[in-house]
C-alpha cells in the first residue's frame, strides 16, 4: 500500500517553494525559512500556533495554502499528487479593522475572494 504524500516531507517543501515562486511573482526569493515548516503543517491540516512580530509574514500562513490548493487543482500535471481540496474556507479573526482591511487587500492582490 502506498503512503499518501505529506507536505512535511522534502518533496512537500520543494513543491511548496515551486508553487510560491510560480504564483506569487513579488516573492522572488521564495519563502522565509521560518515560514516553511508552519506552512507544511497547515497544508497537512495539523494544528499550529505561530507567534511572531508585526510584519513578519503571519498572513502568509493562511493565504499561501489557499494559493497552493488553487494552483494544484488548476495544474495537477505540474505537481505531485498532494491532497488538495476544491473548496477551501479560511476564517480570520483580527483585533482591529485596520488589520482586517490589510489582510483583505493582500488577499485581493492574490486574487482570492473575500
Amino acid at each position: 500500500m502506498a503512503f499518501p504524500l505529506r507536505w512535511t516531507d522534502s518533496l512537500g517543501a520543494d513543491t511548496l517553494e515551486q508553487v510560491v515562486l510560480r504564483c506569487i511573482t513579488h516573492c522572488t526569493n521564495g519563502l522565509h525559512g521560518y515560514q516553511v515548516e508552519p506552512l507544511q503543517l497547515v497544508l497537512n491540516q495539523e494544528d499550529l500556533i505561530f507567534i511572531s512580530g508585526t510584519g513578519c509574514g503571519k498572513a502568509a500562513l493562511f493565504i499561501i495554502p489557499l494559493i497552493v490548493h488553487r494552483e494544484i487543482l488548476a495544474h495537477p500535471e505540474l505537481y505531485p499528487a498532494f491532497p488538495v481540496k476544491k473548496n477551501v474556507v479560511v476564517v480570520v479573526i483580527t483585533p482591529t479593522k485596520g488589520l482586517a482591511n490589510s489582510i483583505v487587500s493582500i488577499m485581493r492582490l492574490s486574487h482570492i475572494h473575500t
